[in-house]
């Protein structure tokens, strides 16, 4: 739509600027869960899970480079896992490890890399395989000499990287669009997060942190 002149102007390739676009995205998401309590403060868990996000539609813009619609991204996730607790329940320490596959994993393409007169804009494409491997580690110390105190803290190790797939992105700022052997976006290696906590009742009906 052209804002000045107030008309329609039409894509290149369509009749009027007129077309249209469909599609259909269905998927069976199910989820598997065994455990095993090895003793009275341990419990023993694998899962395996199916996800997707589902597809979706790009722009005008999107559509004349080939890309008016893109599919769903799925992910089949297997985690193997103990929950525990010691010292007669005062401390809790979790630990899981996890592997993700992924398919047609969703990812943005700026429009310029794929042609497109501006420098503005993006569009939605699926660009290849993922694996991530992992572990999380979880503990919780509440001390019954402390009553109100407790402390505790979390790590999580990933590895994500592409298996395949390639993006016209990088291969327009780099010469290479093969995706093979890269980390995924916005994904840290290493995370932690540690807190405190004191609790004391004021009265009946207030408490502080």
């Amino acid at each position: 739509f052209d804002v000045n002149g107030g008309g329609l102007v039409p894509l290149a390739g369509t009749s009027a600027g007129l077309f249209d676009v469909e599609a259909n995205f269905d998927a069976v998401t199910p989820r598997f869960i065994i455990d095993w309590q090895a003793a009275d403060d341990t419990l023993i868990y694998a899962s395996a899970a199916k996800g997707t996000k589902p597809g979706g539609f790009n722009g005008a813009q999107g559509l004349q480079f080939g890309f008016g619609t893109f599919e769903e991204e799925s992910v089949w996730q297997f985690e193997l896992g103990a929950k525990n607790q010691f010292f007669d329940r005062q401390l809790t320490f979790n630990i899981a490890g996890f592997f993700s596959d992924l398919s047609d994993y969703q990812l943005t393409q700026n429009l310029a890399a794929l042609g497109a007169n501006t420098t503005t804009g993006s569009v939605t494409a699926n660009l290849g395989d993922v694996e991530i491997y992992g572990v999380e580690l979880d503990a919780v110390f509440a001390p019954r000499s402390m009553p109100g105190f407790a402390i505790g803290g979390t790590y999580a190790w990933t590895d994500a990287s592409f298996t395949s797939g390639n993006e016209a992105t990088q291969g327009a700022v780099f010469g290479n669009d093969d995706l093979t052997g890269q980390m995924l976006p916005r994904q840290a290696r290493h995370q932690a997060s540690f807190f405190a906590d004191y609790e004391v009742e004021m009265g009946e009906d207030f408490a502080t942190t």
